[in-house]
């Protein structure tokens, strides 16, 4: 008797414990242009700390940790959003991005484009086709069958919205991914309806898809095509790109005369395209050694944020990537390491608006921590433990 006693209060207590908490807009509707309140319910005996955070997902770009600010029994924050947007996800973190609710590995989904039934389920659409990457941001779990499931129901219900390409290509491809024999005709059919549009676009998609397919004659067929009918294009550019990683004979007057031929070539002299090629030329000297001329293209770089994790990778290997392996010239790792601190630190004091700060203090947490095991194995032992 005692035992099913203690068994009812265990079952009672996770089942109230597992209530689920809530994320909404305090005002029910959006108010375009402007912040928006969002209420956030947490469950109930979840302790919620001080110093806690809301991390918002919408799509590819990661907005900064915004601050919950308690309300009585429930908590609030403040939200302004790009009128496009569809849907916005939450998780509840600590200072340190440690997850304290993430609503049952699902993440809190609000849904702003909701008017009508095709609205909500393009919306939904939306949502799904981000869940990789809000599994990677947001710590979540969401599994790829249960992704697939969803949008099925979806396409199913209104197949006009397998007009928006990039939900219907991600779906296609997972499917695709799950279950070969089962998705192989879906994938051909849409490949080749791409095919048939005749733009650089959808011919580059469709490149894509028979590249998953193996269907190495129509991906050779295609591309010739595209690079015939459009010289200037975007898969022009990706391809003499490519061209200089499959280079094994480089040197510094190759990547500067393959600048200087894209430039011509392409018509495009932007910052992006220079960073590019810069960074091209810090890696090829870092590989030499070559501290002058990595400090020469590094001061070119208006961004050099691309940077810090290549030095420290390069600069933890020299380590030996532990305590008691044995490492190689201390001296450069120490200089490259600690040029990957100096920028991730200089960033996490002065980040632009759109860039999340804690992203840059867990970056600097990990570059400092190579940075002291060289000072350590220098015998510099005040200054690693400093670090």
């Amino acid at each position: 008797m005692n035992k099913l006693i203690i068994l009812f209060f265990l079952i009672s207590f996770k089942t109230s414990f597992s209530q689920e908490g809530k994320i909404y807009l305090k005002n029910s509707k959006i108010a375009p242009g402007v912040e928006n309140v969002y209420v956030y319910e947490p469950p109930k005996r979840l302790l919620i700390p001080d110093n806690t955070f809301v991390s918002v997902l919408y799509d590819f770009a990661n907005s900064k940790p915004i601050p919950l600010v308690k309300r009585e029994s429930k908590y609030e924050f403040s939200l302004k959003l790009p009128d496009s947007i569809k849907f916005v996800m939450f998780t509840i973190i600590d200072a340190m991005k440690n997850t304290i609710d993430n609503n049952n590995d699902k993440g809190f989904i609000v849904y702003l484009k909701n008017r009508t039934k095709e609205q909500l389920e393009s919306a939904k659409l939306d949502k799904l086709r981000l869940s990789d990457y809000e599994n990677y941001e947001l710590g979540l779990n969401i599994l790829p069958e249960q992704i697939i499931s969803e949008m099925g129901k979806i396409y199913k219900a209104n197949p006009k919205l397998k007009k928006e390409q990039n939900a219907y290509v991600y779906y296609l491809q997972l499917k695709y991914s799950k279950n070969i024999y089962g998705a192989k005709t879906e994938l051909t059919r849409y490949a080749h309806l791409l095919e048939m549009k005749n733009n650089e676009k959808d011919l580059s998609l469709a490149i894509e898809l028979y590249s998953i397919l193996k269907m190495k004659n129509k991906v050779e067929q295609i591309t010739g095509n595209v690079l015939k009918k459009y010289p200037k294009g975007e898969l022009a550019k990706n391809n003499f790109i490519n061209e200089m990683y499959s280079n094994k004979n480089t040197n510094e007057q190759y990547f500067l005369e393959r600048l200087s031929t894209f430039e011509k070539k392409f018509n495009d002299t932007t910052t992006e395209v220079k960073n590019r090629f810069y960074g091209f030329l810090v890696n090829y000297f870092l590989n030499k050694m070559d501290l002058a001329n990595i400090n020469k293209y590094e001061n070119l770089l208006t961004d050099k944020i691309n940077l810090v994790g290549m030095y420290n990778n390069y600069a933890w290997g020299l380590t030996g990537e532990n305590l008691t392996s044995p490492e190689k010239d201390l001296e450069f790792a120490q200089q490259i390491s600690k040029k990957s601190v100096d920028i991730v630190k200089n960033k996490m004091n002065h980040p632009k608006s759109n860039e999340n700060p804690l992203d840059f203090q867990l970056a600097y947490i990990g570059f400092v921590d190579t940075y002291a095991l060289i000072m350590f194995k220098q015998k510099k032992y005040d200054s690693a433990y400093q670090y």
